[in-house]
Parts: C-alpha cells; structure tokens; sequence
C-alpha cells in the first residue's frame, strides 16, 4: 500500500505540474485584451505596467546632454530672432505703400489683382517665397516651379489676414509676427521668435477642395 500511495502522490504531482504548464502556456498565447467580452489578461496587465513605466521615464527623466546642449541652442536663436525681428518689421512698415494692421502684420501691395477676394473658407493657388530677417530663404513654391493650394484658414494667422485683403491676379509682401506665424518655439526651419515675410501672387480662388502647403 505503500507503494501504490507513492506512486498516486507522484502522479498527482505530475498532473498539476502538467496543468500549471498548461495554464502558462494559455495565458502566453491568448490576445492580451480581449474587447467581447472585455478582459485583460495577466500578460496584458504586465504590458501596461510596462509601458506606463516607460512614459513616466520618458516624461520625468533628467534631460541628457546632448538635449540640454539643444534647448540652448535653440533659446539662443529664439532671442537672436526676437532682436533682429524689430528692425525687420519696422523696416517693413516704413516702405512705400506698407500698412500696419491692428494685428501688426505689416501688408505691402505689389501690384493690384482685378479678381475675387477669398474668403477663410475658400480654397486658394499661390506661388510664394518666405524669408528670415536675415535673407534666409526657407521656403519658396517659386523655386519649386509649382504653385501651391490650400484652405485659407488651414495656415498661420499672418497668412489668412494677408490672403483676405488681396484680389486674385495680385501680389503681396506680407511681414509677420511672430505672433501670428510660429510664436516663440518656431518650427523645423524656423527658430522662435522669428518675424517672416512672404512674397505671394495670388493665383486663383475658388470653392472647392483643398491641401496643406506644409
């Protein structure tokens, strides 16, 4: 008796050694989250842990050198821009034909279209070229060789003012703001801070479709 009560022992053991490795190997294989009914599996569970884990890192790490030397060059350009952004509006405004609007975009006419006026909702076709205080062309549909379309209110705050006070067939140098361009961050190719003038024809208004220039 005592032999087959070892053996039982053995063989439960076994058994529930089996069901264990059976049960891990479910749990491994089975979708982390399930949406009918809605369940999380403990694998699931450890995937989110893990991940809130790696946002809090992400959110609350030290910055690392090579990110602080960044945000130092990019401060330091922000305050270069803000300096040298004073004496390029005001060197706008003082040219023939300049308007300084309430908003402080400076609008100079070029030469008068004969067209209709776009509304924010209306689709336009322009050929442009934007430039830094310090000549710095950054970006230019001219040099591209092909006019770019969009909403009017899809873009910055300079550009809609501008397009709304110019007739279809004309041309416009509008100097901006930072404050209605890209404010005090900028953008990939403009620091903050930064005044911007566009050079723009306006091509054609209509109603209908549109896309994003940038």
């Amino acid at each position: 008796s005592g032999v087959i009560s070892g053996a039982v022992s053995v063989s439960s053991t076994l058994v529930a050694e089996a069901s264990l490795a059976d049960q891990i190997w479910y749990e491994l294989n089975r979708p982390p989250v399930t949406l009918n009914p809605f369940e999380v599996s403990p694998v699931g569970y450890v995937f989110v842990a893990m991940y809130a884990s790696y946002l809090g890192w992400q959110i609350f790490r030290p910055a690392s050198e090579a990110e602080i030397e960044i945000e130092a060059k990019r401060q330091a350009a922000a305050e270069e821009a803000a300096r040298s952004s004073v004496g390029f509006l005001q060197e706008a405004a003082a040219e023939e034909n300049a308007k300084v609007l309430p908003s402080g975009l400076v609008y100079t006419q070029l030469s008068e279209g004969t067209g209709a006026m776009p509304t924010a909702s209306q689709t336009v076709k322009v050929h442009y070229e934007g430039k830094l205080a310090d000549g710095t062309v950054f970006d230019s549909s001219i040099r591209r060789g092909e006019p770019t379309e969009f909403k009017v209110e899809q873009v910055i705050q300079g550009w809609q003012e501008g397009l709304q006070l110019m007739r279809e067939g004309g041309k416009a140098r509008l100097t901006i703001p930072a404050s209605l361009a890209y404010g005090s961050y900028g953008s990939r190719t403009i620091p903050g801070n930064a005044a911007l003038q566009f050079e723009v024809e306006l091509l054609e208004v209509r109603d209908e479709g549109f896309k994003l220039p940038f």
